[in-house]
């Protein structure tokens, strides 16, 4: 696991495993606009493929913003109308076969890619687990 800002990861890790392309997912939220904007700009700097899918959505959110006049449509009935314009969504892709794909490990692999403990992540203290009927329940303090 990487917490690093994305900048920060591409430059460390792109000369140590040989990147030449790099796929993502766009993220229709306008919050995520600047990072995935920056993901671009630095595969075009580094001369690398740059592949981004819209994978959590059936439809790419900014095909139906444009479908429906540059604005989100704001009710269920408005949003089938405009997704019938675009017709159906695309069908998955098949799973992508890993078994021969390989990027090389340094010495310090654990180290550097380990989960994060939730202290790493400044996040302890926050929270609280208790165990209740055979469900996991997470209490802010």
């Amino acid at each position: 696991m990487l917490v690093q800002q994305v900048g920060s990861i591409f430059f460390v890790h792109e000369p140590e495993w040989g990147v030449n392309r790099l796929s993502f997912e766009t993220d229709p939220e306008p919050i995520w606009t600047a990072r995935d904007n920056a993901v671009r700009n630095l595969c075009l700097e580094k001369n690398v493929q740059c592949i981004e899918s819209v994978s959590h959505t059936l439809w790419d959110s900014r095909e139906i913003i444009e479908k429906n006049g540059g604005t989100p449509p704001l009710t269920f009935g408005l949003f089938n109308l405009v997704t019938s314009t675009i017709g159906e969504p695309p069908k998955p892709v098949e799973d992508v076969d890993f078994s021969s794909f390989t990027i090389p490990v340094n010495d310090d692999h654990d180290n550097s890619f380990a989960i994060p403990t939730l202290e790493k992540l400044g996040i302890c203290g926050f929270f609280l687990m208790n165990v209740l009927s055979k469900s996991l329940v997470l209490t802010f303090l």
